[in-house]
C-alpha cells in the first residue's frame, strides 16, 4: 500500500465521528446527508436532491450508468504484474505514459483492462462478520443518529451485504 492511512478503514467508516469533525467546521445547514441506498435504488431522485441543494438546474438527466462496479481478477499474477511492474520495467512505464498520444496506448489499456478484470458479483457479508461490524459500529451509528437526524435501524438489522444494495 502506498499509503498506509488508507488501511484505517475502521476509522474511516465511523460516520458519526468524521460528522461530528465536519461540524466543527461548518453549519449543518450546509451539509447534505445522503443514505447510499436512497441513491442506489432511485439515482434520479437523490441527483435532483444534490442539485437542489447546491442551487443548480436540473439537467433533464435520466440515465445514471453504474460506474466502479465489483470486479475480480482475471489473472491474480498478470494483475500484479500490470498494477505493480517489476523495478526494471517502471522506467520504461511511465515514458510511455508521459508519451500519452502513442498509438500503443489506448491498446494497452484495453489489454490491460480485459486482461486483469472481469466484472463480479458482490459476495455477501457472512452473518458473524455483520455481526461483528454492527456490534463495533452501534455507538458510533447512534452518533450519527443523533448529529444528522437519519435513521440507522436498517443498518443495523440483521441482514446480507447483498440485500443492503
Amino acid at each position: 500500500c502506498r499509503e498506509p492511512k488508507l488501511l484505517q478503514y475502521a476509522e474511516i467508516a465511523k460516520y458519526g465521528t468524521q460528522l461530528a469533525r465536519c461540524l466543527r467546521y461548518f453549519p449543518r445547514e450546509q451539509l447534505l446527508l445522503l443514505k447510499f441506498e436512497d441513491f442506489a435504488s432511485d439515482p434520479g431522485t437523490v441527483y435532483r436532491q444534490v442539485l437542489g441543494f447546491l442551487d443548480l438546474p436540473d439537467d433533464g438527466r435520466v440515465d445514471f450508468p453504474k460506474h466502479n462496479e465489483a470486479l475480480r481478477r482475471r489473472n491474480p499474477t498478470l494483475a500484479r504484474f500490470f498494477i505493480n511492474p517489476p523495478a526494471w520495467l517502471r522506467g520504461p512505464a511511465r515514458w510511455m505514459v508521459r508519451l500519452g498520444r502513442s498509438p500503443w496506448t489506448q491498446p494497452l489499456k484495453n489489454l490491460k483492462n480485459w486482461m486483469i478484470n472481469q466484472p463480479a458479483p458482490r459476495q455477501p457479508l457472512s452473518s458473524e462478520l455483520r455481526a461483528r461490524l454492527q456490534d463495533y459500529f452501534a455507538p458510533d451509528l447512534e452518533l450519527f443518529a443523533e448529529l444528522s437526524g437519519i435513521s440507522v435501524e436498517d443498518w443495523l438489522a440483521p441482514r446480507t451485504f447483498a440485500e443492503a444494495r
